[in-house]
């Protein structure tokens, strides 16, 4: 019984294995990065909403106004950019391939 026991844990292990390499070698990863700043003044903006309209994504702009998204979709994407005392920016059309850097500058004007 022992035995049976070892061998079926063994069987389910390197199933599991098998799955997980298959998993890892079908599902490929991409990612959108950029710069947020201020249309008018250049500066970088920290702090900055940055999401792919359709999925769960939402990141933020580091010190730096940079930012990266990391995924599994390919194609034409919209992203929407919003901050505080800023007027939104949709940026429509970006084109998300995989395996290729894909970075944008952002600009935001800010309401007056």
């Amino acid at each position: 019984m022992k035995t049976l026991f070892t061998v079926l844990v063994l069987v389910i292990a390197m199933l599991n294995v098998n799955a997980t390499d298959v998993k890892n070698k079908t599902s490929k990863t991409t990612s959108i990065s950029g710069k947020v700043t201020d249309k008018i003044t250049g500066e970088a903006l920290a702090g900055v909403k940055i999401q792919i309209t359709g999925y769960n994504k939402t990141v933020y702009t580091d010190f730096e106004g940079n930012f990266k998204f990391d995924f599994s979709v390919e194609g034409n994407q919209i992203l929407k950019a919003s901050y505080i005392s800023y007027e939104e920016n949709t940026i429509t059309n970006v084109n998300v391939e995989t395996d290729s850097g894909n970075n944008l500058m952002v600009k935001l004007t800010p309401k007056l």
